[in-house]
């Protein structure tokens, strides 16, 4: 579901958002989730599959957020600003 918000993100024009949003889901929360479930709550490996498998809902939820907000009608890329 969060690819179509990507999308709509993306055919807006923002694409830093979408960048931010998939470095958070990425980096941030995967790895922080992966050492959560497999070494603080000793799952091991099934921790890691279960961090990876949940790490997509926060890309999810900033681009849900931003598409249910309707900031992307507003957004203009800078190049358009200029014009």
């Amino acid at each position: 579901m969060f690819c179509a918000y990507n999308a709509a993100c993306l055919g807006a024009g923002n694409s830093l958002l979408s960048t931010l949003a998939f470095i958070t889901d990425g980096v941030i929360v995967r790895v922080s989730l992966c050492l959560l479930f497999a070494n603080i709550l000793g799952w091991g490996l099934i921790g890691i599959f279960g961090a990876n498998a949940l790490a997509p809902i926060s890309a999810g939820l900033i681009l849900g957020t931003y598409y249910y907000s309707g900031a992307w009608r507003r957004y203009k890329p800078k190049a358009l600003k200029q014009s």
